[in-house]
């Protein structure tokens, strides 16, 4: 594949990303099985929901930023091999995600924790 078409994919990948993170930070989206952070730990609660799915959010929009900025590389610089650009942007973009996948349900399980012990208190 030329550097160019990656790059205008991986523009179109982060630009995609960046904009389904935003109503994920804002608070817009109501628990649902199709769009969000779905952790077990998102479901217990309306409150459980919102905080991990904004967390979660933030992570998707760093992510689509990152790749954004990866796109604008190719673009700049489409001299470069378009294989090696290739590789390495797809290297990328999957470390990435799963980073943010762990970073969301390690956050989901200390959000989890958080709510679990407020709770608790006001029960005594």
């Amino acid at each position: 594949m030329n550097t160019e078409l990656q790059a205008w994919i991986n523009l179109g990948v982060g630009m995609l990303l960046f904009v389904l993170s935003w109503p994920l930070v804002l608070g817009w989206i109501p628990m649902n099985k199709l769009y969000g952070v779905r952790f077990p730990q998102s479901y217990k609660s309306e409150e459980h929901w919102k905080r991990i799915n904004r967390s979660g959010g933030i992570g998707l929009c760093v992510v689509g930023a990152i790749i954004l900025i990866l796109g604008l590389v190719g673009l700049v610089y489409r001299d470069i091999d378009g294989k090696a650009y290739t590789y390495v942007s797809a290297g990328i973009e999957v470390g990435l995600v799963l980073c943010a996948t762990l970073v969301a349900y390690i956050r989901a399980r200390i959000v989890d924790k958080e709510l679990t012990a407020d709770s608790g208190k006001g029960n005594r």
